[in-house]
């Protein structure tokens, strides 16, 4: 029979852990809303910058959601594109290199001399 004392100290430890990583999940969750938060505000700033808004003036804050939105709609645009690409290449056609020929591959030749490729 195992030592009641070990079996509490394991309890513990498997305790303390399972509340250290509910700590480091949380954390992890908060620092990606901050991150998330953080690149909203730079981008928001890149977008005033760049259509020279002045967010006091009377119809500005319509013109910044509308420069926002197309500008957020183009970066998922072209996110969308890139992934079609990736999606739609022939990734067969890539020719991979004959392993006989790469050096230290673990292989014996009976050709004890370097190898060059064809």
């Amino acid at each position: 029979m195992a030592n009641p004392i070990i079996i509490v100290i394991v309890a513990l430890l498997v305790l303390w852990l399972f509340v250290k990583f509910k700590e480091i999940r949380h954390r992890l969750f908060g620092t990606v809303i901050l991150l998330l938060i953080l690149s909203m505000f730079l981008s928001a700033s890149y977008v005033i910058k760049k259509n020279s808004l002045d967010l006091r003036e009377e119809g500005s804050f319509g013109k910044f959601t509308k420069y926002y939105m197309v500008w957020i709609g183009g970066i998922f645009s072209s996110a969308k594109q890139i992934t079609g690409s990736v999606a739609s290449y022939d990734w067969g056609s890539v020719k991979s290199p004959d392993i006989d020929y790469l050096p230290n591959s673990g292989q014996n030749n009976s050709n004890s001399s370097a190898q060059s490729p064809e």
